[in-house]
């Protein structure tokens, strides 16, 4: 949703989302992103032990008291979700599914996409007092950076940006994410059987209704009873705002559009009252949705929102928004949220010129803390990476098994020194200890 990069990012102002790291503009959210998502599985069967069976949350560990409780109470939320769990005998109950940006788990007995993440893993649970045991150590690059470079297809020529991941089945992973070329940002389809080499497939979604102007951003998705859900933002630099849009699909490549946005600007001096942008949506484990939004104003400064639903579509802001101000958000877009064990996870970007990646956790994921090592990914110092000049600016991500991977977009001006401008999606994780 921002400009692309120029030539020389050096000054370069941010005007993107999340997933929007290219988003309408021409140029790039969260991601769990982005962000990707789970595939819905029949893992899910933890260690039998302390806890009893899962599914009945009778006694220790996996009581309703425990660490994860009957009916996937913690770990039921969409967002960087994961695999679902069919049974989760054990220490992991039925139904537990991971939660993630841009994307989302979705409950019940083990149904359920979100931004990747694996569902159905033990659970060890999360500390009691953090910040111990929290993963808020550096992230690690992944050796097989670029995971999407913009080009040479056409229609993602100037940018391959915010993404929605999930794992569709053991080796069958799945992206949307934002392409953009020529002045026209629409949702292309990859697919991967790691998680780390992709295959495009082509655009499966474009602007078609006015208020989209000339750009549809795929920001976060959820799997529930066979439907996919995915919301987006759209407007890009036709439409005087940028608003969020839902839509469903059958399959994750035919969808159909609501039409009108479902999460519109504030009025005149809210801290919205520009933009909504880079949707991320959890499903919650009693019902209903929650949305992690970006909200500008009109000095563009960018602070995050939060909104519930009980339908996915009709929402209703949290009066006491923002809930993170411009300072502290990066006035940056979407973020990578997760939620297990009890405590919640983001990770973030910091518009600091090349940009940067921080991590902050929460108990009830409204009031943040900030990591201790933040930042946790800078620029790289080589030359010629595919993130050596620019870090950020859309984050999303999941789980997959004992890690997060978190998605951002990277920028050369000649990656490697020889295969042209660059600016797409990298990767790196860090192992996730919580639980």
């Amino acid at each position: 949703m921002r400009p692309m990069l120029p030539l020389n990012v050096q000054g370069w102002a941010v005007l993107g989302l999340l997933l929007a790291a290219c988003s309408g503009d021409a140029g790039p959210d969260s991601a769990l992103t982005a962000g990707g998502g789970p595939s819905a599985g029949s893992s899910g069967t933890g260690a039998a032990g302390a806890g009893g069976t899962g599914s009945t949350g009778s006694s220790g560990a996996n009581s309703r008291a425990g660490a994860n409780p009957s009916g996937g109470e913690t770990t039921n939320l969409a967002g960087n979700g994961g695999t679902a769990g069919s049974s989760g005998a054990g220490a992991n109950p039925a139904g537990a599914s991971g939660i993630g940006t841009s994307g989302s788990a979705s409950g019940g007995a083990g149904s359920g996409a979100g931004n990747g993440g694996s569902a159905g893993l033990p659970n060890t649970g999360c500390p009691a007092n953090p910040p111990a045991g929290l993963p808020d150590g550096p992230l690690v690059r992944a050796a097989t950076n670029p995971t999407v470079r913009n080009g040479p297809e056409a229609y993602d020529s100037d940018k391959a940006g915010p993404r929605v991941i999930w794992k569709q089945a053991a080796a069958d992973y799945r992206m949307l994410y934002e392409a953009v070329s020529a002045g026209l940002t629409s949702v292309a389809y990859a697919t991967s059987t790691d998680g780390l080499t992709w295959a495009k497939k082509g655009p499966v979604m474009s602007p078609s209704v006015a208020w989209e102007g000339n750009e549809v951003s795929p920001q976060s998705l959820l799997i529930e009873q066979g439907v996919y859900k995915l919301w987006y933002h759209g407007g890009g630099n036709t439409q005087p705002n940028r608003k969020i849009g839902y839509a469903t699909s059958a399959d994750g490549l035919t969808w159909m559009k609501h039409g009108e946005p479902v999460l519109a600007v504030g009025a005149p001096g809210a801290f919205d009252d520009d933009e909504t942008a880079e949707p991320r949506v959890l499903a919650l484990p009693g019902g209903g949705y929650r949305m992690y939004y970006t909200g500008a104003n009109q000095a563009a400064k960018k602070s995050l929102g939060v909104a519930t639903s009980s339908d996915g579509v009709s929402w209703t802001k949290r009066a006491g928004n923002p809930i993170l101000d411009t300072n502290r958000w990066g006035n940056f877009w979407g973020g990578a949220f997760f939620h297990e064990g009890g405590v919640w996870h983001l990770w973030h970007a910091f518009d600091s010129g090349s940009g940067n990646i921080a991590y902050m956790w929460s108990k009830d994921g409204l009031a943040w803390t900030d990591g201790t090592k933040n930042p946790v990914l800078l620029p790289a110092a080589i030359a010629n990476g595919p993130d050596t000049q620019f870090v950020g600016d859309s984050v999303s991500g999941y789980r997959d098994g004992a890690e997060y991977r978190i998605f951002y977009t990277g920028f050369a001006t000649n990656l490697f020194g020889t295969l042209g401008r660059f600016e797409g999606i990298c990767m790196a994780h860090v192992a996730a200890t919580c639980p």
